[in-house]
């Protein structure tokens, strides 16, 4: 992304506020605002070429650069500013400053002042190394002072402080550390299809099981991380019920101090997240609503925090709406955040969009448009590989056949069957399910697609869903009943919507 492209993506994600904010910002300047003039071009334009377009015709190129990298600068320091108070971080961040430049004023008394209460703060919302920082700075300051009033107890009394701190940060960072590898290994990779791949979590398991015995300190922070922990490596491991339960005992401990909520709100919100996915692998659907109001409550940090949870209500709407059988009214709620899906895709993560786009390919799946349904597909599978989580790309990669079985496209099936078991066998992702779907296609297709395999297909797939770890992909897409559905003659919609009532 060029200069240029990054500081248009930056003004086109103001929120409105930050824009008022940033006009009276620009009002308290003085001087020719070139640099302005860019910024209107900048809010009003979709596009840089645009944008180069019509300011290249009234200034030089030397004089727009110049604009360009003053912008810059005032927006970050308007955003600051704006920034300023809205996190514990920010305010500690902001005392750290006053307290210098009161020291360096020889305002002694309040600059002590100050750092008394700024270090209570730190201590209250557990931000330890913010702690360390003003710690450090109280001693640095009373060295250069000469220790006024400050006996050698009381400095060893300090020093010893700092030691417990700093011994309480290092068991958090380590907690830290394992909470971010697990939730990665989630992310990137989904929930387990293996006992072998539940043995690569358990190295985690038991790290983790060290530091909660070994630690000396009790925090909320430490007992947070650690329900963070063990409802993710449940959630990972298929035990929903026990996921479940650790997740309502962290909900509890956001409800108890609510302070939690302000400086962790992504966790608040992957906590929430994880409920709804632990209740739908339980089908438990009539739990869900309540929990999907619940983040449209969220009062975001941010603008793009805001779109983030924009997107995640959307995406848990459309898979209840999906889970139940209702495509009609999926397919309504797709045109309702059509923009917002089209211009904000940019500052989601990747992954959660190419999830949207996949539950998007599923609902029109459903309502026998084909060709819209791989047209998302298709979205998701031309995007960097990198970004997008192994189950999503696979799910994709595997919709995309059976949509092709539907478009009667045989001649490029026989192409892309290679291609799919190829890239899965190399990625040794190629479990049971892909394994039988691969196979019954290709002798399906090759003889004309005889019913004998399509009934056999059904036995053998059916059997599947007996297996906890093949049992996760049919909840994202029932292979079974779409089995059924050819075996039947009925649409793939209508036996979905008669398991559900069974199930009700």
């Amino acid at each position: 992304m060029t200069s240029f492209e990054a500081l248009h993506t930056l003004v086109q994600s103001l929120s409105k506020a930050e824009k008022r904010y940033f006009k009276l910002f620009c009002d308290l300047q003085t001087g020719d605002k070139i640099y302005f003039a860019l910024y209107q071009l900048l809010e009003k334009e979709q596009s840089t070429d645009a944008v180069m377009a019509s300011i290249s015709q009234k200034y030089p190129a030397a004089v727009i650069d110049t604009a360009r990298k003053h912008l810059y600068r005032m927006l970050m320091k308007s955003l600051r500013s704006y920034e300023s108070d809205r996190s514990i971080e920010n305010r500690l961040m902001q005392r750290i400053q006053d307290i210098k430049i009161l020291f360096n004023k020889g305002l002694l008394d309040l600059c002590f002042g100050e750092l008394e209460r700024a270090m209570e703060l730190a201590l209250k919302h557990e931000k330890f190394s913010y702690y360390l920082i003003l710690a450090r700075l109280e001693l640095q300051y009373l060295t250069l002072l000469e220790f006024p009033d400050t006996d050698e107890n009381a400095l060893i009394a300090k020093q010893e402080k700092m030691n417990q701190v700093l011994h309480q940060e290092q068991w958090i960072n380590r907690h830290s550390t394992l909470d971010e590898v697990l939730l990665h290994r989630y992310l990137h990779s989904g929930l387990a299809r293996s006992q072998q791949e539940i043995n690569k979590l358990d190295d985690l398991l038991l790290e983790e099981f060290q530091i909660i015995s070994n630690k000396h300190y009790h925090s909320v922070l430490s007992q947070k991380l650690h329900l963070h922990f063990q409802s993710t490596y449940f959630l990972m491991t298929g035990n929903h019920p026990e996921s479940l339960r650790l997740f309502y005992q962290l909900l509890h401990l956001f409800q108890e101090y609510s302070h939690l909520l302000h400086d962790s709100p992504l966790y608040y919100i992957y906590l929430i997240n994880g409920i709804l996915t632990d209740l739908r692998s339980m089908r438990q659907y009539a739990e869900m609503p309540f929990f999907i109001q619940s983040l449209q409550k969220i009062e975001p940090a941010s603008e793009s925090l805001g779109y983030f949870l924009q997107h995640l209500v959307y995406l848990h709407q459309l898979v209840l709406l999906l889970d139940l059988g209702d495509y009609p009214q999926a397919a309504t709620l797709i045109q309702a955040y059509q923009k917002d899906i089209s211009t904000k895709g940019k500052i989601i993560p990747p992954n959660s969009d190419a999830t949207i786009h996949l539950l998007m390919a599923l609902v029109y799946f459903g309502l026998q448009q084909f060709s819209a349904a791989l047209h998302q597909v298709n979205y998701v599978l031309h995007k960097p590989r990198r970004y997008i989580s192994h189950q999503v790309y696979s799910l994709c990669r595997l919709l995309r056949l059976i949509i092709q079985v539907e478009l009667k496209n045989d001649d490029y099936l026989h192409y892309e069957l290679r291609s799919v078991e190829r890239k899965l066998k190399a990625e040794e992702k190629l479990f049971k399910t892909e394994k039988l779907t691969i196979q019954f296609l290709k002798k399906w297709i090759a003889h004309n697609r005889s019913p004998k395999y399509l009934e056999l297909f059904f036995r053998n797939v059916k059997e599947t869903t007996q297996h906890p770890y093949e049992n996760q992909l049919l909840l994202w897409f029932d292979i079974v009943s779409w089995t059924e559905a050819k075996l039947t003659k009925k649409t793939y919609a209508q036996i979905v919507r008669a398991k559900q009532k069974v199930l009700v």
